[in-house]
């Protein structure tokens, strides 16, 4: 790679994989935390349910203030405020609220009483009653989607070219959040219940929050210093990028959010055919853990196979062959499912094939599970590279609104769709979850085609 980038290019890459590696470390800090913190509390179902409920009218909250400080030369500032202010409220918890939650939390007998005295708005008040954990876990929720999802891959998407994203984007979203995952996972204790949040497991946490503030300080700097944060004036902006509709913006967005859908969707319903499935044979809870462990060890050989085998296929076959590859393997393999189903006389040459106590149908729905966790990649890297064609504050906006407000729109309709149409137990109503993946990834692949003569049109003036 370092000898195809120029070697400005290749120093771009190495500082924005530093920002990105810093952020990965507080993301999984945050992760292993958030949730364990509101499990210790009192009635933590309904504070689970209550701010997941909340957590899109912070979405809201964090977007208009986007918006509003939102100038064309100035997301970097709004990137580094941003993270160094969340950091900064992380660490002090970490540091010196959770040992002190005592102190800032009210009486839990003054809280029973107001449960008494207002049983309509209970979760409310329990989450009043943990209010910094409450918190901790809303600042936590934003953390992956505001702070990296969007403002730090907006700014990606606004610094490198099109040329460039096609070999560095692989590369930034594989290696760095792997070291990440590395790094937490060597040498520092993870938190598995509530019990095991100790003050010195916080401390330990509040360290590597504070290395990553120091690492995505100097990352800043440098990339300020080499002067990466600077825009081409208009006019430069103007003679590259062709002058575009609002229709054409609004269409190729809404494409972009028909991708981004469908593949929450077809996720979040193969997953459940998934964990269904397994709960078939597996009997214990040792058993579900063992198989898991497993799983979670096979998912991290898949996704690194996948990429070491697709990594390339962007910058050799160009952005639309790679976008199709997704949903193309996704419906061609689930008709291939159907087809099993639907024929007997083909079910006892692929019975052969496995030779275990698992039927076939869970075989499949495993090895789709996991052929998820590496496509996931390849499909990140082609939606990123999609916004890199169009103007500075279009992409910015738009990609506020598709990426962050409605980025979990697939699975919450995944989730709903199952409660609608009542396919609960889902084991017996397979055939019909699997024709309508097969229809969502038609769909996807009528998006992609669509979306890539659009990108085609803008980005000819930019390769």
């Amino acid at each position: 790679m370092l000898k195809i980038l120029h070697k400005k290019s290749t120093i771009k890459f190495f500082l924005f994989g530093l920002l990105l590696f810093s952020l990965c470390l507080a993301y999984f800090v945050l992760r292993e935390t958030k949730t364990v913190l509101l499990v210790a509390a009192p009635a933590w179902e309904n504070i689970f349910f209550f701010l997941n409920s909340l957590s899109l009218f912070v979405k809201l909250v964090f977007l208009g203030l986007f918006f509003l400080f939102y100038r064309r030369n100035n997301l970097p500032q709004i990137l580094f405020v941003s993270t160094i202010s969340f950091l900064i409220l992380f660490i002090f918890f970490h540091f010196w609220g959770f040992q002190n939650v005592h102190h800032l939390h009210p009486n839990p007998d003054f809280i029973q009483e107001l449960l008494k005295a207002h049983t309509e708005i209970a979760p409310l008040i329990s989450a009043y009653g943990v209010w910094s954990f409450s918190c901790y876990y809303l600042l936590a929720e934003m953390w992956g989607t505001f702070t990296i999802t969007f403002l730090f891959w907006a700014f990606a998407n606004q610094t490198f070219t099109l040329k460039e994203s096609k070999l560095s984007y692989p590369f930034l979203l594989f290696i760095f959040p792997s070291l990440g995952v590395l790094v937490m996972n060597e040498l520092f204790p993870v938190i598995t219940s509530p019990d095991s949040i100790l003050e010195n497991t916080m401390q330990s946490y509040g360290y590597i929050l504070v290395g990553g503030l120091i690492l995505f300080i100097l990352g800043t700097w440098l990339i300020k210093k080499n002067k990466f944060m600077a825009l081409p004036s208009l006019t430069e902006e103007t003679a590259q990028i062709p002058k575009i509709s609002t229709s054409f913006k609004c269409t190729y967005f809404f494409l972009i959010f028909v991708i981004i859908t469908s593949l929450g969707f077809c996720e979040k319903l193969t997953n459940l055919l998934f964990r269904v499935h397994l709960k078939n044979y597996v009997s214990t809870p040792l058993e579900y853990a063992q198989f898991m462990a497993q799983y979670s060890n096979s998912a991290v050989y898949f996704s690194s196979l996948i990429f070491l085998l697709t990594f390339w296929l962007v910058w050799k076959y160009g952005w639309l062959k790679s976008a199709l590859i997704f949903p193309i393997y996704l419906f061609i393999t689930t008709c291939l499912l159907l087809i099993y189903m639907h024929f007997p006389s083909v079910s006892p040459s692929l019975n052969k094939l496995f030779i275990s106590e698992f039927a076939v149908v869970f075989w499949f729905f495993t090895i789709q599970s996991l052929m998820f966790s590496g496509l996931t990649t390849l499909f990140l890297i082609t939606k990123e590279i999609a916004y890199i064609p169009l103007a500075a504050t279009t992409k910015a906006r738009g990609k506020g609104i598709i990426d962050f407000l409605f980025v979990g729109t697939g699975a919450w309709l995944g989730s709903s769709f199952i409660s609608l149409f009542n396919l609960a137990p889902m084991n017996q109503n397979i055939e019909s979850v699997l024709f309508i993946i097969t229809g969502i990834t038609i769909v996807w692949i009528l998006s992609v085609v669509f979306l890539g003569k659009m990108f085609s049109k803008i980005s000819f003036a930019q390769n």
